[in-house]
């Protein structure tokens, strides 16, 4: 499936995280994802049409009205799991619409290695985009 040609769903959130993979946030009228997606040279259709190729899928849970989604490139963890720059996704508490910098309520770090999302524990980020 292609980043380009998914139906039915908006938003136009897309970072390049390197190795060939991007990052984007989607959503429809009920569910929110984050989508790793790679280089669509593996993929025939996306590469026909120049796309990127969906590699994998986290499904964000419902969120209360005082937390927020982020992305994050500077963040760590106590066991050291988190190595500098790597993306991590998070679910921070906000307040006046600013993200407070405690740690995260939930966290994904994006596993560049393994193509995939990989739930993380007491993360604090310090930066987001």
């Amino acid at each position: 499936m292609c980043l380009e040609t998914l139906e039915g769903f908006e938003g136009d959130f897309f970072e390049e995280i390197g190795q060939g993979l991007g990052l984007a946030f989607r959503k429809n009228s009920t569910s929110e994802f984050f989508l790793l997606t790679q280089i669509a040279s593996r993929d025939p259709e996306c590469k026909a049409g120049k796309g990127r190729a969906i590699a994998a899928t986290l499904r964000m849970p419902k969120v209360d009205r005082d937390e927020w989604f982020a992305v994050s490139f500077d963040c760590s963890d106590p066991s050291g799991a988190i190595a500098t720059g790597e993306p991590v996704i998070g679910i921070f508490k906000k307040s006046n619409d600013q993200l407070l910098p405690e740690p995260a309520e939930k966290a994904w770090l994006v596993d560049r290695n393994a193509v995939g999302f990989r739930p993380v524990s007491n993360v604090s980020c310090r930066s987001f985009k």
